[in-house]
């Protein structure tokens, strides 16, 4: 089993290695592969942060006996679509 983090440091020798056993790694397609899940990852974390920081924001509207509901709509909006990256990155990964 190859260290991913060997992969994604040193691609190229990786490769050659490979190469000199027979065996053919798209070095193309894993830079793709692994652009992509640093941009799902960033957005994941991205979407998590403002999930909660909306939260928060529904307990002092809460607290001041306010109406949380448009709020508590966008958590549930968050909520989807972070599901929804975290399902696409854990496929590329």
């Amino acid at each position: 089993m190859l260290d991913i983090n060997l992969l994604r440091n040193n691609i190229e020798d990786v490769a050659k290695n490979l190469a000199s056993k027979k065996f053919n790694l798209n070095v193309a397609e894993f830079n793709s592969l692994e652009e992509r899940r640093k941009q799902l990852q960033i957005r994941t974390e991205q979407l998590q942060a403002e999930r909660n920081s909306t939260s928060k924001q529904i307990g002092i509207l809460k607290a001041q006996g306010l109406d949380a509901q448009p709020i508590l709509q966008q958590v549930a909006n968050l909520g989807s679509e972070l599901k929804t990256v975290e399902l696409e990155f854990n496929q590329v990964q």
